[in-house]
């Protein structure tokens, strides 16, 4: 239970906490007023941020939840990588060697679960299926800790690529049609850095979600090599 628990609050704090904290930060700084105003509300400093701590828990929790659609709906729009990392056309396992392997192990698992295979490449179903049963095993052995600590770096990537796509399509209109803040190179530097955000979060979204499915499946791997 304790570890059930620490294990929550790992998730919590990276997955959430942490994009819900950049993200208001973030707000704040793009938005000088808003702080303005909060501090003229909060007398007390202690209160403010506890204001702000609360605030930034409630935009994690929304992030989290609006990535996790917007990830299913649109970023894997052909499939999630738990679902399709044997189709090779998906590129998510680049080795011919370690491809071959984790076919291999695939079907073994589903052999184990009693399916039987007519076709040479198992079904998205039952990939996820084996897969799901992987991820089982490895926490039943223990084995899960990194593969744990991949997918919380996954959320808080997706959760940051939809907050700063977010924002740099409501700043960016923002400088253009309303002109606030005033246009000048302050205002040209941030919108350009939050393109750059907004594409580096998108890339490590995409690549951590396929990096977690080749953590799971090694150590699987591993824990029957034993």
């Amino acid at each position: 239970m304790e570890k059930a628990m620490e294990k929550l609050g790992i998730y919590d704090l990276i997955g959430i906490i942490a994009p819900g904290i950049i993200s208001t930060l973030c707000i704040l700084y793009l938005c000088p007023d808003l702080l303005s105003y909060f501090k003229s509300l909060f007398c007390d400093k202690r209160i403010l941020d506890c204001f702000l701590i609360g605030v930034s828990y409630i935009i994690g929790l929304a992030l989290h939840e609006i990535g996790s659609v917007a990830e299913r709906k649109w970023l894997l729009k052909n499939g999630e990588p738990h679902e399709i990392f044997l189709n090779p056309d998906a590129n998510i396992i680049e080795n011919k060697t370690e491809f071959e392997l984790f076919s291999n192990t695939i079907k073994q698992v589903l052999k184990e679960l009693g399916f039987k295979h007519h076709n040479p490449t198992p079904s998205n179903e039952e990939v996820r299926m084996a897969f799901h049963y992987c991820q089982v095993i490895n926490e039943m052995n223990g084995r899960n800790i990194k593969s744990d600590r991949i997918d919380s770096l996954h959320c808080m990537s997706r959760a940051l690529f939809v907050f700063f796509f977010a924002a740099f399509v409501l700043y960016s209109s923002s400088v253009l049609i309303f002109q606030y803040p005033e246009r000048g190179k302050v205002a040209l530097v941030n919108v350009l850095l939050l393109l750059f955000i907004t594409l580096v979060m998108y890339r490590r979204t995409l690549g951590l979600a396929k990096y977690q499915v080749k953590s799971v499946v090694r150590n699987y791997i591993a824990s029957k090599g034993k």
